[in-house]
């Protein structure tokens, strides 16, 4: 087990860097094809029908849960049956749900869209939607690798329909524009069903070749243990299309693109950390049936991990923001840098709550993380609607970073009181060094980067900024008790 788990974390990073990489590329084709603007609608598309994956009654991550638990108990047949009962279920519950609320987002399109772009946004519309219905079954079944302990398989599709996108795009854009985009995802979407399908089949051999079966008890079971999820995913997908609904109608579709591109960056930093901790789902699944009491020790260590990793990498996002502007952008754009500043604080408190999400969703304790996510989406708006009117559209971005703050940090104080976890046994006086080295890591680049934006190169100044920072970083990070840790992880 533990030597699929590592496969697994390896696999995950391996997806992390390449989903990662192709999107700043893509972006930036786009950005050149179809102009801030276009990008921004596009973006708005695609957060605004992501409400629609409330359909998925949480039945997604109740399929994780029971995977792990039936494959814990070798009943393959019942694992069967809950991956086609979650099939067939999210694939009906989200069909009609999206028919339901296409009229509603065609109506909105007239509120949050300038006249101008109006009757593109209802052209790829249907297209958006025909693609996340087929991304979200997908989604659904793919649950059925992470439960089975094959998340390298997930890892290995999810590249495979990236690298499709990228190419449909490069390929599809120059010629048919935003519909060129639009119809790229709808090959990618359609190449990840397939693979997944195939992949589950191999792991899982008594599953059909269609899914046909659907069991009421088992749909009772998953919905018992998803109702936290679906209040959680209700919300969850709400941030999102909120704050680009409301970036829209204050500051315009530009600010809207740069929203989009800094959240892809800071997330996909976020996700080399998450990718990598979701494993622990199933295994901590799987200790809760056999070995309970190894739990709470595997938490620490994997808060530990999690802070000494998350610190110097979100600041160095900070600090490279004006660097990255200019590389991806190709010019410094203040929107960018502020979203992207932003953005890393708010997802950095988010980070450190990772493992204790990720524990209480193995253990089968949903409440906190359901609190936690209306929480975050009724703080998101009150501060967004506050702060908009002292700051414009930079207030939307502070408001939803004050409420993802917040709510984030809810779950570790709860977790902790809830488990009897000492905060003495997290250290964070081992941190110490490291917080403030990068700080001032995060200072000295920033202000070397105004004294020589002038008088260098781009190379030179990302060159030596990149030295600088990792010059003042190094040595704290060299010393910490972790890092010995982590290189014995790597090594064997």
């Amino acid at each position: 087990m533990k030597r699929q788990l590592r496969i697994n974390t390896y696999m995950t990073f391996v997806q992390t860097i390449v989903l990662g990489v192709l999107p700043f590329f893509l972006y930036r084709y786009l950005l050149d094809i179809l102009g801030a603007e276009l990008l921004g609608l596009w973006s708005l598309i695609l957060s605004s029908t992501s409400v629609s994956r409330i359909g998925e009654l949480g039945l997604s991550a109740s399929a994780i849960k029971f995977v792990s638990k039936y494959s814990a108990l070798d009943d393959s047949d019942k694992v069967s049956q809950v991956i086609q009962t979650a099939f067939i279920s999210v694939g009906l519950f989200i069909g009609l749900l999206l028919v339901t609320i296409y009229p509603i987002a065609t109506w909105a399109m007239g509120y949050f869209v300038p006249e101008n772009q109006l009757d593109t946004a209802n052209a790829i519309l249907p297209i958006a939607f025909s693609s996340l219905f087929i991304t979200v079954v997908a989604g659904t079944i793919q649950s059925g690798l992470d439960g089975s302990q094959r998340i390298d398989l997930r890892a290995l599709i999810l590249i495979v329909g990236s690298i499709v996108n990228f190419v449909g795009a490069v390929l599809l854009a120059p010629r048919w524009g935003i519909h060129g985009v639009a119809f790229a995802q709808m090959i990618q979407a359609f190449t990840i069903l397939g693979m997944t399908w195939l992949f589950l089949r191999q792991v899982l051999p008594s599953l059909p070749l269609l899914p046909y079966q659907w069991r009421k008890a088992v749909m009772m079971e998953m919905l018992g243990y998803g109702v936290n999820f679906q209040i959680a995913s209700a919300c969850k997908f709400l941030y999102k299309p909120m704050t680009m609904a409301l970036l829209s109608r204050f500051g315009g579709l530009e600010i809207v693109a740069f929203y989009e591109l800094a959240e892809r960056l800071v997330r996909q930093i976020r996700l080399l950390i998450v990718n990598a901790s979701r494993v622990l789902v199933p295994y901590v699944a799987n200790l809760q049936e056999k070995t309970p009491e190894r739990i709470q020790n595997l938490y620490v260590e994997s808060f530990q991990v999690v802070l000494y990793i998350s610190v110097p990498i979100y600041a160095s996002v900070i600090a490279f923001s004006p660097i990255i502007s200019n590389l991806w952008l190709g010019y410094y754009e203040p929107q960018f840098i502020f979203c992207a500043i932003c953005l890393s604080v708010g997802w950095f408190f988010n980070t450190l709550n990772v493992p204790a999400y990720m524990f209480y969703l193995g253990i089968g304790e949903l409440k906190w993380n359901t609190i936690s996510h209306v929480l975050i989406a009724i703080m998101n708006l009150i501060f967004s609607l506050i702060l908009v009117q002292f700051l414009g559209s930079y207030g939307i971005v502070a408001g939803w970073v004050i409420a993802l703050s917040f709510g984030s940090l809810l779950i570790i104080f709860t977790y902790h009181s809830d488990f009897k976890v000492s905060y003495s046994q997290i250290r964070f006086q081992e941190n110490a060094m490291v917080i403030l080295a990068s700080l001032f890591g995060i200072g000295a680049a920033l202000q070397w980067y105004r004294q020589t934006v002038d008088s260098y190169s781009m190379l030179l100044i990302t060159c030596t900024t990149v030295m600088m920072f990792a010059l003042i970083a190094i040595i704290p990070m060299w010393l910490h008790p972790v890092r010995p840790r982590i290189m014995r992880w790597i090594t064997q």
